[in-house]
């Protein structure tokens, strides 16, 4: 039974669109990602690479319909390695979390170095190369 004041409920709409238009997604184009931590992981490594062309190839993924992809933290992947679809790289993983190096001028790169989250330092040069994976906010 309706009540003569009752009015029809509509679907929710935004400028015309159904409000499911507006989601979030994760980007699939170049290396599929997938949604942990609030952002979207590749879901396979990257070959090793030192720090700085790591944080560069990121950055020109996906940059042509967004700002494009970085290199994640210390906790978004440790929290993406606790998912089944992500693997650590063997020999560990860079994150975007860098460090003075006792060389003066130089950068020493935090790396992933199990799935449980442990760390260590590698030099942002060819001797540090490590896998890496990169990160993208989700859009809509």
């Amino acid at each position: 039974h309706v009540q003569p004041d009752a009015e029809p409920q509509l679907p929710a709409r935004l400028g015309g669109q159904p409000a499911s238009r507006f989601l979030d997604s994760c980007p699939q184009a170049f290396a599929p990602t997938i949604p942990i931590a609030d952002v979207c992981v590749e879901v396979q490594a990257r070959p090793p690479r030192s720090y700085g062309s790591a944080a560069f190839d990121c950055s020109l993924t996906d940059n042509r319909e967004r700002a494009g992809r970085r290199l994640p933290t210390q906790q978004e992947l440790m929290v993406a390695l606790a998912t089944p679809q992500v693997q650590l790289a063997p020999g560990g993983e860079l994150t975007s979390e860098v460090y003075p190096s006792s060389t003066p001028g130089k950068l020493d790169v935090l790396f992933v170095t199990d799935e449980s989250g442990s760390v260590g330092l590698t030099p942002d040069n060819g001797d540090g190369a490590k896998s890496y994976r990169c990160v993208a906010d989700p859009m809509n």
